[in-house]
């Protein structure tokens, strides 16, 4: 959730340079679409068996699917809700490649293919703290570290 509304916003400000052209409410919109392939978690809990956590949720086709309706969308020339099925797609294409990335093994094109794909990165990078400490630490971290830019980044503002 935080890594792309981050790079998002990095984005807006480094690429784009115009905050109008992506504003706060798309990156919002990131933040949360990256929680969206999690929705198995409290499907499980309330009809037990029915869904499992990183299954059909944390494949390609769930951003590919919003990616088309972008598509879609544009062509219909519904730009708004275009941008929107935009933004969805990018939270939960990161939230799918970061899950591959950091830890954990996904079959990102069940049901067409039975193929795991896994770095793991958190268990090789820190092998002794334990993946749930890695990951609260490195939120901390980016955390801090995109609220530091957010701060400087007014002050230079105000100054100019």
């Amino acid at each position: 959730m935080l890594l792309p509304m981050m790079l998002l916003d990095f984005l807006r400000h480094k690429v784009l340079k115009n905050k109008r052209n992506l504003p706060n409410r798309y990156i919002l919109i990131v933040g949360l679409a990256g929680l969206l392939p999690d929705i198995d978690i409290p499907i499980s809990y309330l009809f037990s068996g029915l869904v499992v956590h990183r299954g059909i949720t944390h494949t390609a086709w769930v951003s590919l699917l919003f990616l088309l309706g972008f598509a879609i969308l544009q062509f219909v020339k519904k730009h708004d809700m275009a941008k929107i099925f935009l933004m969805i797609s990018i939270g939960t294409g990161s939230h799918v490649a970061l899950d591959v990335l950091t830890a954990g093994s996904l079959q990102l094109f069940y049901p067409l293919s039975n193929a795991y794909f896994a770095v793991n990165l958190i268990p090789k990078l820190f092998p002794h703290i334990g993946v749930t400490f890695a990951y609260t630490v490195l939120d901390a971290l980016l955390l801090f570290g995109w609220i530091a830019t957010i701060i400087l980044r007014r002050r230079v503002q105000d100054i100019f």
